[in-house]
């Protein structure tokens, strides 16, 4: 099988980096056709006349799609006769209007968005979604049969994230949140956590993310000065690699708990990443975490918007240490099962082939 990569995407970025080695690895040709690495119209017509002349049976287009990848992907479909694979993976609409709430929901700009989105999904031949409960949300918001949609997991690349075992430093009990503090993360139900744990001397939150541009970011360094949170260290953005070597010398590793509608439909990057090092991860219990995770067994899950069940997860975690490696060891037993490049890889090949076949068949 052969797959022309096609938009303007970061090879790197988790989500492709994953999807480009799992197919790889699977035996799959990946050929790349990236016009995010030029800004010049020649360069860009020039990629576009190479991907003519190449032989290919999928046309895949990556995330993210922008609003000049899928009309030159539908144009090379009309020429080349090959089916569009549309990786969706994050909404513009349900981003923009819903958790960021910086466009305003019914306004001109919204409805564009949407009809936008409304217009790719339709036009696909197949939708990739990252969770079951994204695909079901775009099928219901677009007006779109859910037989067009497939779910292909994130995952995470077993190269960086995998288990290290670390001698435990002291007594103190570290529980680690990194993220960039948008909406559907809910930072302030960490914190309010936090300062509910105040006199708990044991127990230290690490935060590690975020910069003074953002608001949320700074309303929480702000709480922490006023409520004098010596149990919060707060940490800016740091690069991968070391990100890596910070989560690793976490006790617990804390996932979302927003109430956006977006936090209630995706699996994110840090609970792939917590359980591929096989670290424990307590994250809130929404639909889509439960579709591969179960509580107490191979992740922690609590009450949505409620700091106090927060707050007495991560105490529980700490009294009782030997049931929480059991958790995350059952955590690392699930990625290797299901989550692993070469896995994803492997269903992604799959679905195509199947299509393929029916295609041809048909």
């Amino acid at each position: 099988m052969r797959i022309l990569f096609f938009g303007s995407y970061h090879a790197t970025y988790s989500r492709n980096e994953i999807l480009l080695r799992g197919l790889q690895e699977n035996g799959v040709k990946i050929i790349h056709c990236n016009i995010l690495n030029t800004k010049n119209i020649k360069k860009k017509i020039k990629l576009f006349q190479k991907a003519l002349s190449t032989n290919f049976d999928i046309i895949f287009v990556a995330f993210p799609a922008g609003y000049f990848s899928f009309p030159l992907a539908m144009c090379l479909r009309l020429l080349k006769r090959k089916p569009i694979v549309f990786d969706t993976f994050i909404s513009i609409y349900n981003t923009k209007i819903n958790d960021h709430k910086s466009i305003k929901k019914g306004s001109l700009v919204a409805n564009f968005l949407r009809e936008m989105e409304r217009f790719y999904f339709s036009r696909a031949d197949i939708v990739i979604a990252d969770t079951l409960a994204h695909l079901k949300y775009y099928s219901k918001e677009f007006n779109i049969p859910e037989s067009k949609f497939r779910c292909i997991y994130v995952g995470s690349n077993d190269k960086k994230y995998f288990p290290v075992e670390m001698e435990k430093n002291g007594e103190i009990f570290n529980v680690l949140f990194f993220g960039n503090y948008i909406p559907l993360q809910g930072v302030p139900i960490i914190f309010a956590a936090a300062k509910l744990l105040i006199k708990n001397k044991k127990i230290k939150f690490t935060m590690i993310g975020g910069n003074d541009n953002n608001e949320i970011y700074q309303d929480m360094r702000n709480f922490s000065m006023l409520n004098n949170l010596e149990n919060v260290e707060i940490i800016p953005f740091l690069h991968e690699e070391n990100l890596i070597l910070k989560l690793r010398e976490a006790d617990l590793l804390l996932g979302i708990f927003g109430k956006t509608i977006k936090t209630n439909l995706v699996i994110p990057n840090k609970v792939f990443a917590g359980i591929a090092l096989q670290k424990p991860v307590l994250t809130l219990r929404t639909q889509a975490i439960q579709e591969l995770f179960k509580d107490n067994h191979d992740i922690i899950l609590c009450k949505t918007n409620n700091p106090n069940d927060l707050a007495e997860k991560i105490v529980k975690s700490y009294k009782q240490q030997s049931e929480l490696q059991k958790i995350s060891i059952n955590g690392y037993k699930t990625y290797i099962a299901l989550l692993t490049p070469y896995k994803i890889g492997k269903d992604l090949k799959e679905i195509l082939q199947n299509f393929l076949y029916q295609k041809i068949a048909s």
